[in-house]
């Protein structure tokens, strides 16, 4: 395989490392409480319009000089309010992320071994803070080969469930008008990969088409891999799935089910997470001028603080989807509708009506009040 083939498949495989992490866990579970095919809906829906968002801000990233993260691109396009308004989704974000994380590690662990849920989540935390203490390189060595292992896990995981008995195209039905808005912060949580969008073009050393073509695969993976994940759980967990996809495998498939599906949410959650890591820790080095040492210590102090609030999983990931991915896509939005107006040779651009950024507006808005309005 030659190089430039290779450093395509390695980027694409970060994003959708990004991308793919605990929130696929949770996805199985909003189709028990609002129907199957509304949650295949909110999938395919808000997996186009984070695919186009995430396009959008490749845009801006080409159009903008300098090595930036989000915020640093905020701050040049929106000033020092849209720089302190996407820290904050990216704080609510990730923090709430590696908390759920966090979370679903120490239950996978623990349902794996005799270990309690908290010495779980405990383990898989202090490595956590020895990796991100280094570079992002470290990932990226490592993350070709962890998004096959995703891949081959799945496809286990059907091979197991579809040869299972209790697999049944009628747990596929219904819909539940009264929970149909309980997908969209899960599902958003789900799809968000904005943060290390920056990282890879830094990382593709400007190669606008290579560029390109990485946000495009890398955005449309995960939609196809969530809408399979949640037919397969879904049609042996009906109503009775879990809020962890894994607790589901193992209760209706046994040990082998719970084997492949622990394996699967552990890589899925640790790839995510040092991902993660890595951009609030550079968020906090290059756009907020700390020190390594300083913003290693800002990035991992919070998560465990948070799960002292004792939220659940499933609470975790709706939270962090709606509030931080509802901020970041109406400033990315905005940040686009200025910035797209600029010339630079190579970059690629993308028009969009008034009418289309108006309703993704509209539809990250009114989603984040309404997961708020549902936890409180």
């Amino acid at each position: 395989m030659d190089e430039k083939r290779l450093h395509f498949l390695e980027n694409t495989a970060t994003l959708v490392g990004t991308i793919i992490g605990a929130g696929v866990l949770g996805l199985p579970y909003t189709a028990a409480r609002a129907g199957f095919w509304v949650t295949i809906a909110y999938i395919v829906g808000l997996g186009l319009m984070m695919l186009l968002v995430n396009l959008l801000l490749g845009e801006v990233v080409l159009k903008t000089r300098g090595h930036h993260q989000l915020c640093g691109l905020a701050e040049r396009h929106l000033g020092k309010v849209g720089k302190y308004c996407m820290a904050l989704s990216m704080v609510v974000g990730i923090y709430g992320a590696l908390a759920a994380y966090t979370v679903g590690v120490g239950q996978t662990v623990s349902n794996l071994t005799t270990l309690s849920p908290v010495v779980g989540g405990v383990v898989f935390y202090m490595m956590f803070l020895s990796i991100i203490w280094k570079s992002l390189d470290v990932l990226e060595c490592a993350e070709l080969l962890f998004e096959t292992m995703k891949i081959i896990a799945v496809v286990l995981i059907a091979v197991l469930v579809l040869s299972s008995p209790s697999f049944s195209m009628e747990n596929l039905q219904g819909i539940y008008w009264n929970n149909v808005l309980y997908p969209f912060g899960i599902v958003l949580f789900a799809f968000l990969g904005t943060a290390t969008i920056p990282e890879l073009h830094y990382s593709l050393k400007n190669n606008t088409v290579l560029f390109k073509k990485v946000i495009l695969l890398g955005s449309t993976l995960p939609i196809i891999i969530y809408a399979l994940f949640v037919l397969l759980i879904q049609g042996i967990g009906g109503t009775h799935t879990q809020p962890i996809a894994t607790l589901t495998l193992g209760m209706v498939l046994g040990v082998p089910g719970m084997i492949m599906g622990s394996f699967f949410a552990i890589i899925a959650i640790v790839t995510s997470a040092i991902a993660l890591g890595f951009c609030l820790k550079e968020m906090y080095q290059y756009d907020f001028h700390f020190s390594k040492m300083q913003s290693w210590f800002l990035t991992v102090l919070v998560p465990p603080l948070l799960l002292l609030w004792n939220a659940s999983f499933e609470t975790l990931l709706e939270i962090a989807g709606a509030v931080a991915g509802g901020i970041v896509i109406i400033l990315i939005l905005l940040m686009h509708a200025k910035r797209s107006k600029a010339y630079v040779r190579n970059a690629y651009k993308i028009t969009l009506p008034l009418s289309v950024r108006v309703l993704i507006g509209v539809i990250a808005a009114v989603g984040a009040i309404s997961a708020v309005v549902n936890v409180l």
